[in-house]
């Protein structure tokens, strides 16, 4: 390709836009410096360029990743000659260095080498003897696997290739070449030098092959000169202001839940789609009449579409820019590629053309800086970021060029055959490709997070937005049209059947005729046969009609939960009456209000009642009528002393029965009472009250045939029936009540009760459940959650369906569900506001759930779920809005409020049916490809928090899944300046103590910054309203967090990581949760770490690890769990030369007092020291003092075989110490010094080995002081609050407190402390049984002056040897830090050294 025009069509849309941008004079460039003649790397070896140094650490990230691989094949179809084959490939290996590359780590970074030229080896497959269907599903499958082969940089040749043998005249060239040496401009270069060659080896003639004018590593050379001037510094300032305070990283949610681990699961998928010439060219007469290239448009279509799916208007994709600025540079192969970052802030309300204008105008300038390396962009940026999360994007667009599809040789066809889908280093790239005149679109996902489903979604939506920008510029963003690909979505026309349904009260009299003896309605020992239940609702219903009852009018009933508050329930719908029921949780003047809004006539208490729930006898103008406890007549003044309208509450006419007024509870009526009132299915039924947004509430009525149909669905869909048993566990004031009640008595089955005066969200419900062999449940998240808490013991084996409702149901509590009852059957998740009829969407929840919320599920017949944009128009697939819900079974609105009715009960403009009405939820949701609704959260409760929407049930549902938390809330709250900030709530888990620090590290993992809540209050329990939800009004107004304290090392590990950071951050502040990018690590640098990481602690740590959780805690932890035992002895401080000092663990095994000194001693040589066993957990302490000091001889020997050796301990390590010297000096080995710091007597004073609550709980409250009087930091930790407690709780605590101060003695947390009690525990032991021998080792004693040491004398008798005692300030803890470790090394230091 030498003329121009065939070089401007193979030029990519981007350069394009650019070329043509200079052509019209706008911004020529400046003329950059010449190539050089050759390399110009440090020992003749070629320089790397950015984008090599880019994908050698990428690499590192994840080394021999596949997703780094480009690999092909050619299907040669004829006669092949493989000599001429292998030749070409040689040719072309020994033409373009970067094939003969290797690249190592060095000490200041990656080292290339380029090896001579030497023949590539061809590996051989030989299919041929298979049948046709065989070998083509071997070669396949050998495909496959070589996409899944990465490299190793350092040791293999970075080319691959392999001739498999399908038959004599078919054969298949697979190869494969790593992205550090290659990218997709290279693979047209290749095949087409493989062409050429081939051809002339066939034919014996010459190559016609021009030279090459230059070099790939001149190349990197001359690219490494011409941004060393102003070129480097001119980009970082233009993409400092271009993506200054980027938005959070732009990933659709995942369909499926993410591992467990920080990581991220990149194995790959593909969807691929083309698309038609006819729409190619109207998207290119699109992109002429807006002066802009083809790129442009399909970018700027792409990102219209995140926009509109992930409602985020600041839209930052990523995109690879070719580096080929020379021309020179056509035929080369080799890494060119850069990447930038195009972002646009794009509107719903903007139009198509405006769109395009401002993503132009992104590329372009895009381009003019695109020389800058991607990293050094990101180190200059300093992004937020997330463990497996890139830090400025996760959805990639590559327009690709596409290489030759077939090739014409001697006597041979080849043909490409794309690669299958491979890793995706990217949650999605959308791969574009021109092809024969059409568009080719390959949408590449990380199938560990997307369905295939998903994929085709999302590429037929694509080209939904280019049809309708080709077809009309002007549209406005808002208006494109998502919902018209596939059929998954709801016809809003389509007519819904209204099938009759049979009223609750005929249900429940059928029942009664079919088997009347049948319990229905059960209490402690009293049962209410389905006889005795229809007597007595026909009784009172009778009374009702007697004291004025009309169809239609509203009657409230009160009561505690009893027989007769049910038989209540069912007596007004068997009037005829409009229900309308007052909890007694309610306060009186909320009943009062709802009791004067509704204009209730007439009132029914049942069972007894005080003066505090009376709320109708005190009604003004309401005549009440009594049922007792079993639903027969009562006085509801229980005196007589209420009155009303004038006629005495308990002298009101009875219906005439021949039942007694007291009826044995299981017996039936002898004379059948009335019949339940006819009703029709659009009369009212009930009436219930929710709150309002005004502070006012609003009255919901309900109709018969909403009612019946929800529970003959429910009936019918869960086989409830004879012999089921359905626990009544909701509050009067939710609507939900009418399930627990009426759907076991529609049934056949059995209605329990829980003892009067049980509260409902109590600890001990699921003993109850379990003793009741209770089958369905239907409860509330918050009340679940609270039913947890109390870490319950039964396992409900008798339940088949516990069926959530009223909140989002998470994941986590679905998972802590199951465990606590493994015996419980199915999880059912419900959803529909009131004004829906209870629910009009269920989702059966699989074994594995989805992650965070889960699906609202499926409609119930006779019922759609819309999901509707601002203007009102349908979604797309997983495109967010509200949440709209068609049925005709829907309530009959808003009591007294046709306002407030006409608003949310909009008409269908689908339709025209005027009572065809669609009703807005304000909920949030999508509708996946599943047909499943997702619910996103309340549109009222979005915030923007540093800009960000945040949706505050996202971070609640995140918040959930981390360890130690039993419950939460997450809100949001505005300060003073009224500025929102985020507030969280949880309840621990019993036993445990999560601290505010912990759950913010869970939440970087899953959640961007500006969703982790600012404030954390810890609470007993989520205060809940009267209908079992949570009651965010009464969740106190959280203290603000103060500066947390950085966290202190809690071993050497952690120690030695420290310093390290110190030494790379330039900086002294540095606690183990701190961020190492927070902290102005880069890339760049997070190399170099790992080096020193194991040049320090002779231990590889993965770049991976580093991104995953980037805290000294995180990577400590990564080392501590790499096999093989840890090493006893631990190095504090690095030096040259030998060791010249080893120190001994205190009492509790760590080594942790030494550091301030060993910070504080003269440089010199390394500094070790040796870390009590048992700590790990690998092996059981030491228990004697003796086989102690023999193993750290051991060691110390291993490490240094002959001495002189100086050795020093700290309290108990004081007289392990002093044993390790007497054994090396019976050894023959010279000690020449034993330093003991503040060591107690040589001989132990007898004491009785404590052990239980009370030892505990001295023995943390001890460790709590030590280390609150070494670090100047306060726990909180008393002996007196710990003692009494379980040993398991005060361990919890104690962890809890040292956390939240920032200063755990050790890691993991409680099961680390319990570790460390018992390693001191048996050094107590050990130190009670020693009884130290004579030893001819002097002793410098260093005396603590404010301490209780004994001093020389007894050490001097017990050594015999001379001991020298040396004062220095502080007590026993104190002399060993701040600022007394100063002074202790000063007079230590003169004894180190070769010269001491």
């Amino acid at each position: 390709m030498t003329d121009s025009v065939s070089r401007i069509r193979e030029l990519s849309p981007a350069q394009r836009d650019l070329l043509l941008r200079r052509l019209a004079g706008l911004e020529p460039p400046a003329p950059g410096p010449a190539a050089p003649d050759g390399p110009a790397g440090p020992d003749g070896a070629p320089p790397l360029t950015f984008a090599q140094e880019r994908q050698w650490f990428l690499d590192r990230l994840s080394p021999g990743d596949p997703a780094f691989i480009i690999t092909g094949a050619l299907r040669l179809d004829g006669r092949l000659s493989a000599a001429a084959l292998s030749a070409a490939l040689d040719a072309i290996v020994a033409r373009h260095e970067p094939l003969r590359a290797r690249f190592a780590a060095g000490p200041e970074g990656v080292v290339q080498a380029v090896a001579p030229p030497a023949p590539l080896p061809v590996a051989r497959v030989d299919l041929a003897g298979q049948p046709p269907a065989a070998r083509e599903a071997a070669y396949r499958r050998l495909y496959a696997e070589e996409t899944r082969r990465g490299f190793d940089l350092a040791a293999d040749r970075l080319v691959r290739a392999t001739l498999v043998a399908l038959s004599e005249t078919e054969h298949v060239l697979v190869f494969s070449l790593h992205h550090i040496v290659s990218d997709g401009w290279s693979l047209g270069v290749l095949l087409e030098e493989l062409a050429r060659l081939y051809a002339a080896h066939v034919r014996g003639v010459p190559p016609d092959l021009a030279p090459l004018t230059l070099s790939y590593g001149a190349f990197a050379a001359w690219q490494r000169r011409r941004l060393a001037g102003g070129a480097l510094a001119r980009g970082l300032a233009y993409w400092r202001g271009q993506l200054a305070a980027p938005p959070p990283v732009l990933e659709l949610p995942p369909d499926r839940a993410p591992g467990a681990g920080p990581g991220r699961d990149r194995a790959g998928a593909a969807c691929a789609v083309r698309l038609d010439r006819a729409l190619r060219r109207d998207l290119e007469a699109l992109s002429l009449s807006h002066e802009c290239s083809l790129f442009v448009t399909l970018v700027a279509s792409f990102m219209v579409l995140l926009m509109r799916l992930s409602g985020q208007e600041d839209v930052l994709v990523g995109a690879p820019v070719s580096g080929r600025i020379r021309v020179e540079t056509e035929g080369l192969i080799g890494l060119f590629l850069n990447t930038v970052g195009l972002r646009a802030r794009l509107t719903p309300d903007m139009t198509a053309r405006e769109a395009l204008a401002r993503v132009r105008a992104a590329v372009l300038e895009a381009l003019e800086h695109h020389e800058v390396p991607f990293e050094r962009v990101v180190q200059d940026v300093a992004p937020e970021r997330g463990p497996g999360r890139h830090p400025l994007f996760e959805t990639f667009f590559n327009y690709t060029p596409s290489p030759p599809r077939s090739l014409d040789l001697p006597d041979l066809r080849a043909t490409y055959e794309a690669p299958p889908a491979m890793r995706s280093e990217f949650a999605m790239v959308l791969y574009v490709t021109e092809w024969e005149g059409a568009l080719d679109l390959r949408l590449v996902y990380q199938a560990a997070r997307y369905t295939e489903a998903r994929a085709a979604a999302l590429l037929a939506q694509f080209e939904a937005v280019l049809r309708q920008v080709a077809g009309d510029p002007g549209l406005r963003l808002g208006r494109i049209d998502l919902a018209s690909p596939g059929g998954i979505l709801p016809d809003p026309a389509a007519p819904l059947l209204r099938p009759a349904q049979e009223p609750v009260p005929a249900a429940i009299a059928r029942w009664a005729a079919a088997a009347p003896e049948a319990p229905a309605v059960a209490q402690d020992e009293v049962v209410l046969s389905y006889a005795a239940l229809t007597a007595r609702a026909a009784a009172a219903a009778g009374r009702l009609v007697r004291a004025g009852l009309a169809p239609g009018d509203v009657v409230a009933v009160e009561g505690p939960r009893c027989p007769g508050l049910v038989v209540a329930m069912a007596g007004v719908l068997w009037a005829g009456g409009v229900l309308l029921t007052l909890s007694p949780d309610l306060p009186e003047a909320r009943r009062r209000l709802m009791l004067a809004r509704a204009g209730a006539r007439l009132g029914l208490q049942a069972g007894p009642a005080d003066d505090a729930q009376a709320a109708l006898r005190a009604a003004p103008g309401l005549v009440c009528l009594g049922l007792d406890a079993q639903g027969g007549p009562a006085d509801p003044a229980g005196t007589g002393a209420g009155r009303a309208s004038g006629v005495p509450c308990g002298a009101l006419p009875r219906v005439p029965c021949e039942a007694p007024a007291r009826v044995p509870c299981g017996a039936p009526a002898r004379v059948p009472c009335g019949a339940p009132a006819r009703v029709s299915d659009g009369a009212p039924a009930y009436l219930f009250f929710t709150s309002g947004s005004t502070g006012t509430p609003k009255a919901v009525l309900g109709s018969h045939g909403g009612l019946a149909h929800f529970l003959a669905w429910q009936r019918e869909t869960f086989g409830v029936g004879a012999g089921d048993r359905c626990a009544q566990l909701t509050g009067l004031s939710f609507d939900v009540v009418l399930r627990d009640v009426f759907l076991p008595l529609v049934s056949g089955a059995t209605l329990v009760l829980p003892p009067a005066g049980t509260a409902t969200a109590e600890a001990g419900i699921p003993d109850w459940l379990e003793r009741q062999g209770i089958t369905r449940l239907h409860t509330v998240p918050s009340v679940a959650e609270a039913w947890l808490a109390g870490a319950p013991r039964a396992s409900l084996p008798a339940l088949r369906h516990a069926f959530f409702a009223g909140e989002p149901l998470a994941a986590s509590l679905v998972a802590r569900w199951r465990r606590a009852f493994p015996g419980a059957g199915a999880v059912v998740n419900l959803y529909g506001p009131t004004e829906t009829t209870l629910a009009k969407c269920h989702y059966v929840v699989p074994p594995d759930p989805c992650p965070g919320i889960q699906p609202l599920g499926a409609p119930l017949p006779q019922s759609q779920v819309l999901v509707l944009g601002p203007a009102g128009r349908p979604c797309g697939l997983f495109e967010p809005g509200e949440i709209a819900v068609r049925t005709p079974f829907r309530s009959l609105g808003y009591w007294d409020d046709p306002e407030e009715t006409a608003r949310r009960f909009v008409a269908n403009p689908w339709g025209d049916d005027p009572d065809d009405r669609l009703y807005l939820t304000g909920d949030r949701g999508v509708i996946g490809a599943d047909g499943l609704v997702r619910f996103l959260g309340r549109l009222d409760d979005q915030v923007k928090v540093r800009g960000v929407r945040v949706e505050p049930a996202e971070v609640a549902a995140a918040l959930r899944a981390a360890p130690g938390v039993g419950a939460c809330a997450v809100l949001a709250r505005e300060d003073a300046a009224g500025v929102a900030r985020l507030a969280a709530y949880v309840v621990p888990e019993p036993g445990a103590a999560p601290s505010a620090r912990a759950l913010r590290e869970h939440l970087r993992l899953h959640l961007p910054a500006p969703m982790i809540p600012e404030a954390f209050a810890f609470l007993d329990a989520l205060p809940l309203s009267a209908n079992q939800k949570l009651d965010r009004a009464r969740l106190p107004a959280p203290e603000p967090d103060g500066p947390e304290p950085a966290a202190l090392p809690r071993d050497a590990v952690e120690w030695r990581l420290a310093e390290i950071w110190r030494d790379l951050l330039g900086t002294e502040a540095v606690g183990i949760a701190d961020d190492f990018f927070d902290l102005g690590g880069h890339s760049l640098l997070a190399l170099r770490l790992l080096v020193r990481i194991e040049q320090a602690l002779g231990r590889k740590v993965p770049l991976a690890a580093l991104f995953e959780g980037p805290t000294i805690r995180h990577l400590a932890a990564v080392i501590r769990r790499q096999p093989g035992p840890a090493p006893p002895l631990v190095r504090l401080r690095a030096g040259t030369g030998p060791a010249e000092l080893f120190l001994v663990h205190t009492g509790g095994g760590t080594v942790l007092n030494y550091l301030p000194l060993v910070r504080r001693l003269a440089p010199g040589g390394p500094v070790d020291a040796v870390q009590a066993r048992g700590l790990d957990g690998e092996a059981a302490p030491h228990r004697d003092l003796v086989a102690m000091a023999a193993d750290y001889v051991a060691a110390l020997r291993a490490l240094r075989p002959a001495g002189p050796y100086r050795i020093g301990g700290h309290s108990l390590g004081g007289v392990v110490a002093y044993e390790m010297a007497r054994q090396l000096a019976a050894a023959g080995e010279s000690v020449a010094l034993l330093a003991l710091f503040d060591p107690p007597a040589p001989h132990a004073p007898p004491e009785p080995e404590e052990a239980g609550e009370a030892a505990g709980a001295r023995l943390l409250a001890g460790a709590a002081s030590a280390f609150e009087r070494f670090t100047g930091r306060a726990t909180g930790l008393t002996e007196a609050a710990l003692r009494g407690l379980p040993p398991a709780v005060q361990v919890a605590r104690a962890a809890a407190a040292f956390e939240r101060a920032g200063l755990a003695p050790v890691p993991d947390g409680e099961e680390g402390l319990r570790r460390l009690l018992a390693v001191a525990a048996a050094h107590r032991a050990a130190r009670r049984a020693y009884r130290p021998p004579a030893s001819p080792v002097a002793i410098t004693l260093f005396r603590a002056a404010d301490g209780t040491s004994p001093g020389a004398g007894p050490w001097a008798a017990a050594s015999g040897a001379p001991v020298r005692e040396v004062p220095v300030p502080g007590d026993h803890v104190t002399m060993m830090a701040e600022p007394h470790a100063g002074t202790l090394a000063e007079r230590l230091g003169p004894l180190l050294g070769p010269d001491a």
